[in-house]
């Protein structure tokens, strides 16, 4: 009784609230959007399926800032909005149909930021002293999906850019702020005069591709394939008049590949199960330089997965649905390489490094996990449940130690 009536609060309570989509469904079977053809969430990677339905969804609605999508209009002239704390610096993120089969999702963050801190003692001793520091940035950030689909074949592309203020480790003013664009710190004592300037930038370009179709591979009936790459770089440099504190750059490239076989199967009149096989490699190389110790470093990381398993189930009951959902991953094949090497002094000196690390068939990961759902018409919401709940049942409800009956919640509207 008391169990039931938790569940009748925490339904009371998510139904006050402006409400989002199905991502606590998609954990529960696994985690796997890509595989769950059906749901909501697929407008996160495939963005021409916003012409399904039209929909008002929030996700994780238990923490404090939850993300929000609302899509609405006609199949092949709707719009759509994305928001929340993962957006919550951009001026928008918009969805927006280019007929029945194909749709553009657009996100633009653009922001210039600029402060003085005056410090004038005129009654120092020996002479007056007046400390004028400034500091200003701009950042930008534009990244753009296109999707497309014909002949029930999905395709979906994703590009990035972004601009924006880095780290100056180096400064040791009263402007003690994260980011720095460009620094000046003017410091007048009597007769002496010290210039401190500084500059930080990040720069990142990123690219994706993604791709679903009908495929008969022996038990499964579909594939997703992906891809994507990057390049980041960063930079940061102060000077006090002509000595160096700081001069630091680093750059990493990225790429990745993944393919997933994955079939869904209908169980009777109330079940269905998901399950899918595939595999994921990727590549990531950095290189970090320091002008001032004259240390170079570079790394090269190399991590092949699989077979890489995923299975989900879900089961209608009277008033809703539960689920649960497993993923088992392998480690096949590790590498990673780093060098240490100094531009100055001989080839053995004590600061020269070199480390190289080969694993195949290490543990990889494992991980179960469970929910149920609650439907009323169009509105859905569900629930992600914390595993210890099987061992500790309903006292749990009331047990500070080990929280509430569920981790996070998900609600949807359709309409």
């Amino acid at each position: 009784m008391k169990k039931r009536v938790l569940v009748t609060c925490m339904i009371l309570a998510l139904s006050s609230q402006s409400g989002f989509a199905t991502e606590s469904r998609i954990a529960a079977l696994g985690g796997e959007i890509a595989m769950i053809t059906d749901d909501d969430t697929n407008i996160d990677i495939f963005p021409q399926t916003i012409n399904r339905q039209n929909l008002f969804r929030i996700s994780n609605i238990s923490s404090n800032t939850p993300n929000f999508a609302v899509i609405t209009g006609e199949k092949g002239d709707k719009w759509g909005l994305d928001g929340g704390s993962n957006q919550q610096n951009d001026f928008f993120n918009i969805y927006r149909s280019l007929g029945n089969n194909k749709a553009v999702k657009l996100g633009v963050a653009v922001g210039r930021y600029s402060e003085e801190n005056i410090a004038d003692n005129k009654e120092a001793s020996p002479g007056n002293i007046k400390t004028t520091e400034k500091n200003s940035y701009f950042n930008l950030m534009i990244d753009a999906d296109y999707g497309e689909t014909k002949n029930n074949v999905e395709k979906a592309i994703y590009g990035v850019f972004s601009y924006g203020p880095n780290t100056i480790d180096a400064v040791t003013g009263s402007l003690l702020r994260d980011q720095f664009g460009t620094y000046a710190n003017n410091n007048v004592t009597g007769a002496t005069t010290t210039k401190q300037d500084g500059k930080g930038n990040k720069l990142l370009l990123g690219a994706a591709a993604s791709l679903r179709k009908p495929m008969k591979i022996a038990v499964f009936n579909k594939v997703y394939a992906s891809g994507s790459a990057y390049y980041s770089s960063d930079s940061a440099s102060l000077s006090t008049g002509a000595v160096k504190n700081q001069d630091t750059s680093s750059s990493e490239i990225f790429l990745s590949g993944r393919v997933l076989m994955f079939d869904e199967k209908k169980v009777g009149n109330k079940s269905r199960v998901y399950y899918g096989l595939g595999g994921r490699a990727s590549l990531t190389k950095t290189k970090t330089l320091d002008k001032v110790t004259s240390d170079e470093n570079n790394e090269t990381s190399l991590s092949i997965s699989g077979p890489q398993f995923r299975m989900g189930a879900e089961t209608a009951l009277k008033h809703g649905v539960v689920r649960f959902g497993i993923t088992r991953d392998f480690d096949l094949f590790s590498y990673n390489s780093k060098t240490q090497t100094p531009k100055i002094g001989a080839v053995n000196d004590a600061n020269s490094q070199k480390i190289l690390d080969i694993g195949i068939g290490t543990s990889g990961s494992y991980s179960v996990s469970t929910g149920f759902g609650l439907e009323y018409n169009d509105l859905k919401i569900d629930f992600i449940l914390r595993n210890i709940f099987w061992l500790s049942g309903p006292q749990m409800i009331f047990d500070a130690r080990n929280g509430t009956i569920a981790t996070s919640a998900s609600m949807l509207y359709v309409f």
